[in-house]
């Protein structure tokens, strides 16, 4: 008869890659969460939430770094929506209109930096 003595010192913290490697090792053919909790000495119940947060916020896919994002651009001489919210032409000058598909317009000046309108985008596309 053998006996085995587990000792934790405090709290482990894993990094989200690991956890997903974790998760994904558990779901290959033959392999099971029970195994690889044991394997990584971690409790069965933590493999299972990270199952469950993982598939409820999935990582963001990645953009290709070598492929560029392009957007489509319309360019016209007149406001695009007749009685719309944009500024009058007085206010245009300096000004780029960026249209999404979703009909939010967003006015922009032109020397805005460049973090902040991606993430003004980003908050719109989120929306």
């Amino acid at each position: 008869m053998s006996t085995e003595v587990l000792v934790t010192v405090g709290r482990r913290s894993w990094p989200n890659e690991v956890k997903r490697q974790m998760i994904a090792e558990a779901a290959q053919p033959g392999s099971s969460i029970s195994a690889v909790a044991r394997m990584y000495s971690i409790d069965l119940g933590q493999l299972y939430q990270w199952r469950k947060k993982l598939k409820a916020h999935p990582p963001a896919q990645q953009p290709d770094a070598q492929a560029p994002a392009f957007l489509p651009v319309d360019i016209c001489d007149g406001p695009s929506a007749p009685g719309g919210d944009e500024p009058d032409d007085a206010n245009r000058t300096g000004r780029a209109e960026i249209a999404f598909p979703c009909g939010v317009h967003l006015f922009l000046p032109v020397n805005l930096d460049r973090e902040l309108m991606d993430r003004l985008i980003a908050a719109v596309r989120v929306a």
